[in-house]
């Protein structure tokens, strides 16, 4: 939700990204849940809503380096090559990626203000 403030600039934006957040957070550890792959879509879905103020600005350069590297670094974090090729250390090829991630936004929120 702090990202979604601080690219939108909107507190009615942040509010509906932080409930949506919390929605799903509850969703992901709530017992029933399976680790099947699918619980990772709405952690997508939540990561790219606060990219998404990006867009509406015309910021494509910042948005394309930020959504590609979330990208990237999440092709490490998907379970068979993370198990086969990377023996579990591809969490943190994808937390590398997420400075990328973290330099474009952050690139971008500069630019706007």
């Amino acid at each position: 939700a702090l990202f979604a403030f601080a690219t939108s600039g909107s507190v009615f934006y942040a509010t509906l990204c932080c409930k949506f957040n919390a929605y799903y957070i509850f969703r992901l550890w709530h017992p029933k849940t399976t680790n099947d792959g699918r619980r990772f879509i709405p952690i997508n879905i939540a990561a790219h809503f606060y990219m998404l103020p990006l867009l509406w600005r015309a910021d494509y350069r910042n948005f394309l380096i930020a959504f590609e590297s979330f990208w990237f670094g999440g092709f490490f974090f998907t379970p068979c090559i993370n198990r086969d090729y990377f023996g579990g250390w591809g969490h943190c090829v994808f937390h590398l990626a997420l400075s990328i991630h973290s330099y474009a936004l952050v690139a971008s929120i500069m630019d706007a203000s």
